[in-house]
């Protein structure tokens, strides 16, 4: 979304807009988080001790049709609500047509404008007067259903008591233009697996591998934004603490105030997995159970301002700020967290291709993922315990 656009949410209200928001990006923060907890492993049976797999592995989710829209209506929006702003009501209205609205995966389409509207009474005419605080086109979805990942480099170890170390990682990146400066902190993860036949009673020899394997990881960016000053409605003007015979006492606009606006987000997600694999001379096959959670913080920060009520002096029927918009300046205005768990079914391949191999998976669950990754080696890094020579193992 454009950040003018954002800056319209928040003109219609900081509380509807951190729903609004939140209804349109969650899909983002969910999809995100299964492709973190996606492609992990590619079997059941962990390295041996001593041995290693390097592999770049990528992720896309499927955002399913139900999540591709939020109903305004089932949010509240179609509910005016009233308060007091001292001796006076004000009444708050969103102005729609269509209650279905894309959330950032659905329609490309945009066929109309929202608009909030305040309505109060005049002291000075004592008439009902209304006044639009705030026009915002119907952000558009992307149009498509998918969310890649980038593709990760996973490192896997060995190590005794049939156990595998993973660490998945994504550098850092620095990216600038003249809109915008993203500082991409990148992406870490540390896994585990295990196998649990050795310690079952009759099952060390059946011809199978069974595990248990779980995983964390964690990606962050930050993003320094062009600054964005308020806005009244259009032939409006905001009233002015500096004016003389005003008994407005509220802000005016100080530009420099709104320097240092940016936007951050950061996203944890973890899994567990049960595990079962079968291994042939060139393929082995695994299927398995997965719970998986995610964690998604976005904000808004730096200072935003834009207008609230209009200002009447009911001692000065001339005071110069009369019908003019009040300042509300926010600090950190948006703060969205999203949380998102589910169970799914998963089921893959390895191929062996020579001192490579190509690995693919699928999860079944609310979110689906497909996963691919393509590995390298596995050398045994302990010496051979008879003889000088060291053996070069691969698979």
């Amino acid at each position: 979304m454009a950040q003018s656009e954002i800056n319209n949410f928040i003109r219609g209200g900081v509380d509807d807009a951190n729903v609004l928001l939140n209804a349109y990006v969650a899909p983002l923060s969910k999809s995100t988080g299964a492709n973190l907890n996606a492609g992990w492993v590619n079997t059941a049976a962990a390295l041996k001790s001593g041995r290693f797999e390097l592999k770049l592995i990528g992720n896309a989710a499927y955002v399913p049709t139900a999540e591709r829209t939020y109903s305004l209506d089932a949010l509240g929006f179609n509910t005016p609500t009233t308060r007091q702003v001292g001796d006076r009501s004000i009444t708050e209205t969103w102005q729609y047509s269509f209650t279905q609205s894309p959330t950032v995966f659905g329609s490309t389409e945009n066929p109309e404008t929202w608009r909030k509207t305040i309505s109060y009474q005049n002291p000075g005419s004592d008439s009902e007067e209304t006044a639009v605080i705030a026009e915002l086109p119907k952000p558009n979805g992307l149009g498509v259903p998918i969310n890649p990942l980038a593709p990760a480099m996973q490192l896997s170890v060995g190590v005794p008591l049939a156990t595998e170390v993973m660490v998945r990682f994504l550098p850092s990146a620095n990216v600038a233009s003249d809109e915008v400066a993203l500082d991409y902190g990148g992406l870490w993860g540390l896994g585990i697996k295990h196998n649990v036949k050795q310690w079952i009673p009759g099952f060390r020899n059946l011809p199978f591998s069974l595990s248990v394997a779980a995983a964390y990881s964690t990606t962050r960016a930050a993003m320094e934004l062009p600054t964005l000053l308020p806005e009244v409605p259009s032939g409006e003007a905001f009233a002015d603490s500096t004016l003389a015979n005003t008994g407005y006492r509220g802000p005016s606009v100080d530009d420099a105030a709104y320097s240092g606006q940016g936007a951050s987000i950061r996203l944890q997600a973890w899994n567990i997995n049960a595990l079962i694999s079968k291994e042939f001379t060139l393929i082995s096959v695994y299927g398995g159970l997965r719970y998986a959670q995610s964690t998604t913080s976005m904000s808004l920060t730096g200072t935003y301002g834009f207008a609230g009520e209009p200002y009447y002096n009911t001692e000065n029927a001339f005071d110069p700020n009369n019908r003019k918009f009040t300042l509300v300046n926010l600090d950190d205005p948006i703060n969205i967290k999203t949380s998102h768990a589910q169970v799914g079914l998963s089921g893959g391949f390895r191929l062996k291709m020579g001192f490579l191999a190509l690995s693919g998976e699928i999860n079944l669950s609310r979110y689906p993922t497909a996963s691919i990754g393509l590995s390298a080696g596995s050398l045994d890094l302990v010496p051979a315990r008879r003889g000088v020579k060291k053996n070069l193992n691969i698979w």
